[in-house]
């Protein structure tokens, strides 16, 4: 067996509509609604990653990222291997006109724009919960919204 060491990134992504915060959630594979993220590759910042990750998943260019929202690290097998990876959050903001397009050859089944508290009930992974916490928590900071969690 061997310890496989994985550093992954993706994104927060959010915008602003009329009716408030709408946040970016896609479909995995796994039938689990999470955020885009992948594998940082070599020569590649966590931040470059991210933002080609959306961009590879959810088809959505023309990005601004805000900063960095969360570390997420968990282990599981992969055969025989223990692979130990750490995901970067980092919040990212999107045209209020963005529109998804997700990629199944990413293996995205779904994407969608949803009202933050909506967002937090949908996502299947309690680290990507605790990542759009702590992202919510950095807009409302930044004055985007009276309360972001409720904005709809």
């Amino acid at each position: 067996m061997a310890i496989i060491t994985q550093r992954s990134a993706g994104g927060v992504v959010f915008r602003t509509s009329p009716g408030g915060i709408q946040v970016c959630l896609m479909l995995d594979s796994y039938g689990y609604w999470t955020f885009p993220k992948g594998k940082v590759e070599a020569n590649e910042t966590a931040e470059q990653a991210a933002l080609r990750e959306i961009a590879e998943e959810v088809g959505l260019g023309d990005l601004r990222l805000i900063g960095y929202a969360s570390d997420a690290s968990y282990r599981y097998r992969a055969g025989p291997d223990l692979v130990k990876k750490t995901v970067h959050w980092y919040l990212v903001e999107a045209p209020p006109e963005a529109e998804l397009r997700p990629q199944r050859s990413q293996q995205v089944e779904d994407a969608g724009w949803f009202p933050a508290d909506t967002a937090l009930k949908m996502i299947g992974y309690r680290s990507v919960r605790s990542a759009l916490r702590k992202a919510l928590s950095m807009l409302r900071q930044r004055g985007m919204g009276a309360n972001p969690e409720r904005a709809g």
